[in-house]
């Protein structure tokens, strides 16, 4: 997620600057299983835009249709100037996946008129883990884990949690560049011991075989299906983000800069599932 505040720009300079970098830097996300959500097909609405000030709404109409045309697909964003209160909208009325929507290369915002924080969150644990995955699933009672990493603290963050820190240091005009989260980090090992307090059954650990394979399972896959780079949750990316949350860690933890957030606990959240 990103923290977003014009100095002094105008809302078409804005807009357009948000919505080239949106197309530019993609997003990404995971869907495991079959609960993908057909609203985010290219041809489930028309687009729309809409603007505050009629008078330039023609011009940012046609600007925002041309850009957004790239993308061949749907796409949605709204920008606003605090100060005046001008907006503009594209698609403002429908619901878009969050998952990692907001990606803003920092070299682009040091040259732009905005402030921005970018707030990088652990896995969705409240999805993740509910997905009956090879890391956790509750079908056959079995924890996975690749290469040697049974031990391995893996980042996750609830969304709440996600939403909650994020409106703190939208409020935060000291936020640095970069802040790291995550509701609870646990390891594949102690996954096993909280799966079977939860549940009252034995789960095994199981081993998935080394990263460097794994690595080069998804490469293959990816190459085998073209198809999936104009698609919003392609087939390969779930293995993608696995192969991920065993390799990155957010290191320091930032947690502790907003009290007021309360954290979710991993038995909060597999209790659920």
């Amino acid at each position: 997620m990103i923290q977003v505040t014009l100095k002094k720009a105008s809302l078409r300079t804005f807009c357009l600057f948000l919505l080239t970098v949106l197309l530019t830097v993609g997003c990404t996300g995971i869907n495991f299983g079959n609960r993908g959500d057909t609203s985010n097909s290219p041809t489930s609405a028309p687009d729309k835009i809409t603007t505050s000030n009629t008078d330039r709404s023609n011009e940012l109409h046609d600007r925002i249709e041309q850009i957004s045309r790239a993308a061949q697909g749907r796409v949605g964003m709204t920008a606003t100037v605090l100060e005046t209160g001008e907006s503009v909208s594209l698609n403002g009325n429908q619901r878009f996946p969050m998952r990692s929507v907001y990606k803003f290369p920092h070299q682009y915002l040091d040259k732009s008129p905005i402030a921005a924080t970018s707030i990088l969150n652990g896995a969705f644990a409240d999805e993740i883990l509910s997905y009956n995955t090879p890391l956790y699933n509750v079908e056959n009672y079995s924890v996975g884990y690749w290469g040697d990493k049974f031990d391995w603290k893996i980042d996750f963050t609830t969304m709440d949690n996600t939403a909650d820190y994020t409106a703190a240091a939208a409020l935060d005009s000291t936020t640095p560049k970069i802040l790291r989260i995550a509701s609870f980090q646990i390891s594949p090992n102690e996954l096993v011991s909280v799966g079977k307090e939860v549940k009252n059954r034995e789960f095994k650990l199981v081993p998935m075989g080394s990263l460097e394979d794994f690595s080069a399972s998804n490469k293959k896959e990816r190459a085998a299906h073209p198809e999936g780079e104009k698609e919003v949750f392609p087939g390969w990316q779930n293995k993608q983000y696995l192969y991920s949350m065993f390799s990155v860690q957010n290191t320091p933890l930032d947690n502790d800069r907003y009290p007021d957030v309360r954290w979710t606990s991993a038995i909060d959240v597999l209790s659920k599932i």
